[in-house]
């Protein structure tokens, strides 16, 4: 409850987050959406992205592509 993952973009992968439980929201591209259990989130190659959890939240992250690192991510600020 209460942290966030950074509002960031992957130039070289995709992600998909399946929230298991919890409650949350996060940003794609600047705007913001409710998270609740089943949501499914598409993340596409380049689009900026966080996530900020309201309670305690668990999600599975698939990513996909040709580098799987944290090299891959370009950090921006985000004022929720």
């Amino acid at each position: 409850q209460g942290k966030c993952l950074a509002y960031q973009a992957h130039l070289h992968r995709k992600e998909t987050l399946t929230i298991i439980k919890g409650q949350g929201e996060w940003m794609l591209d600047g705007q913001r959406k409710p998270l609740c259990p089943g949501d499914t989130l598409e993340i596409p190659i380049g689009m900026s992205h966080a996530i900020r959890a309201l309670t305690d939240l668990e999600f599975i992250e698939v990513q996909v592509g040709l580098l799987l690192d944290e090299a891959d991510a370009q950090h921006s600020e985000l004022q929720w």
